[in-house]
């Protein structure tokens, strides 16, 4: 379907197809079923590495982002710190090193402050529901954390790094960024995705593909 055929929205910045002719039930079923194809570049991406990295998602997420291997999504839900969901979410292990966590487009902004509050907590934080509902922001703002270099002040996200590896910090050696602007995205989803995927990896990979007669 061409997105000329869909009605298109503003969203998040972005010319989007709302709905096609086909109606929003005939896309599930065949993406239940079969495959979809999806551009989810409007969405947002942060990116995890360094030492800490997994032990900091293992913390935010409500999945087991251990289990992920490289080439692996999982879904996931944002934790808040007495158990509720700041956002729901897809983590993605592309490489060994590095993870990709994707946002809902309109909770970009939301969801990097959380993550970088939940970043620069001070060793020892009391962040039990007891100790209050704030008490993590609290405390990383009472030890004068959260300090973000923004590289891309234009995106109106804090889009660089998140804060040097610090010792003092709950979670040091974490490398937090925002790369929503800078990476276009297509995410192909259902039954048959794998098997599409490897398809296309294969025909693109052939010597034949692309030769002329």
């Amino acid at each position: 379907m061409s997105p000329s055929t869909g009605q298109m929205v503003d969203f998040a910045g972005w010319q989007m197809p709302l709905m096609y002719p086909t109606g929003v039930l005939a896309e599930h079923l065949a993406t239940r079923r079969t495959a979809g194809l999806f551009d989810v570049s409007h969405m947002g991406r942060f990116t995890f590495r360094g030492a800490g990295a997994l032990a900091f998602l293992q913390h935010v997420l409500t999945s087991n982002a251990q289990a992920l291997d490289v080439g692996q999504a999982q879904y996931t839900l944002i934790s808040t710190e007495t158990g509720g969901a700041v956002d729901d979410a897809y983590l993605y292990r592309f490489v060994p090193d590095e993870y990709m966590l994707v946002v809902n487009a309109a909770n970009r902004r939301k969801d990097w402050d959380h993550l970088q509050a939940q970043l620069t907590l001070p060793a020892g934080a009391d962040t039990r529901p007891e100790a209050g509902p704030n008490a993590g922001a609290e405390a990383a703002r009472e030890a004068g954390a959260g300090a973000v270099s923004d590289t891309h002040a234009d995106a109106g996200v804090g889009a660089g790094a998140g804060a040097a590896p610090d010792a003092g910090r709950r979670f040091p050696d974490v490398i937090l960024t925002d790369c929503s602007d800078e990476l276009a995205m297509i995410s192909l989803q259902g039954p048959a995705s794998e098997r599409s995927s490897k398809a296309c990896s294969r025909r693109a990979n052939s010597p034949s593909h692309g030769a002329t007669n």
